[in-house]
């Protein structure tokens, strides 16, 4: 269904695959309760290409199901890296090592609908992504998530 999902353009196979991270966000939020909802973004190069964030969609579904606030735009990838799913996982964490950053400011991504990193800002965010490998991607956007003062990052996936 990912492959599907990134690849095929089939855009339905997000529901079912939000509901895959819905479970493993459930586990954690006890311990752990989001404020709010981030998805890790890609680089607007590949957004443009693949014509949406297949990671977007999911936490669109897994914001809507816990009725959290979904925060478009709050980090960013500064780099159009190499997909993750080529190399080992040494390189996979070369491949996203200061790669994203929080969204400091502009008038343009407030007219995309994205809110600026500032906005987790003491809450506590539940991440999401549609495959966790080695778990490189989520740190490194996490660290930028904290970098713009959410008080913690927990990640989810539909895979791993």
């Amino acid at each position: 269904m990912i492959l599907r999902l990134k690849f095929g353009g089939q855009r339905n196979t997000a529901y079912p695959l939000a509901f895959l991270a819905l479970c493993g966000a459930r586990q954690v939020q006890d311990a752990h309760p989001a404020g709010c909802v981030v998805a890790v973004p890609l680089h607007p190069v590949r957004c443009r290409e693949r014509g949406y964030n297949q990671a977007e969609l999911i936490a669109r579904q897994v914001a809507d199901f816990m009725g959290l606030d979904y925060l478009k735009g709050v980090v960013r990838r500064l780099q159009n890296t190499a997909p993750q799913g080529t190399g080992g996982g040494g390189s996979r964490r070369e491949n996203v090592r200061d790669v994203f950053g929080p969204v400091r400011d502009g008038f343009l991504h407030l007219m995309q609908g994205e809110f600026p990193g500032d906005s987790v800002d003491g809450r506590n965010v539940l991440l999401v992504d549609d495959v966790i490998s080695t778990g490189a991607t989520m740190d490194y956007c996490g660290r930028a998530l904290l970098d713009a003062g959410a008080l913690s990052v927990t990640g989810v996936a539909a895979a791993t």
